[in-house]
């Protein structure tokens, strides 16, 4: 019998690798966050159509994986930036009907 060294053993194989969140989930988190922080004083929809952009196609990635971390983020950018856009749609049909009908 030969002598060999002692080696570790190698670890085990885990079935739920954590994988971080694709950057464009999270890039459509924070420009959903921008957006409803600025939408709210200057009726900006730039961040919101940004958001709900990435928020979109990070989905659309994650559906071809298979362990799609960062799916709440992409959703949450959705909603955020969504809710800036209605916002200002409805901004611009209360200045139209307002200028529309004279008050």
């Amino acid at each position: 019998m030969v002598d060999r060294p002692w080696q570790a053993p190698p670890p085990p194989l885990r079935a739920n690798v954590q994988r971080p969140p694709p950057g464009l989930a999270i890039g459509s988190l924070v420009a959903g966050i921008v957006s409803m922080t600025f939408g709210w004083f200057c009726m900006f929809p730039v961040p919101g159509i940004v958001a709900v952009i990435l928020g979109l196609v990070a989905l659309g990635q994650m559906r071809n994986s298979q362990n799609p971390s960062g799916r709440g983020l992409a959703i949450a950018g959705i909603i955020l930036g969504g809710i800036n856009l209605a916002f200002v749609l409805l901004w611009i049909l209360w200045i139209v009907l307002s200028l529309v009908f004279g008050h």
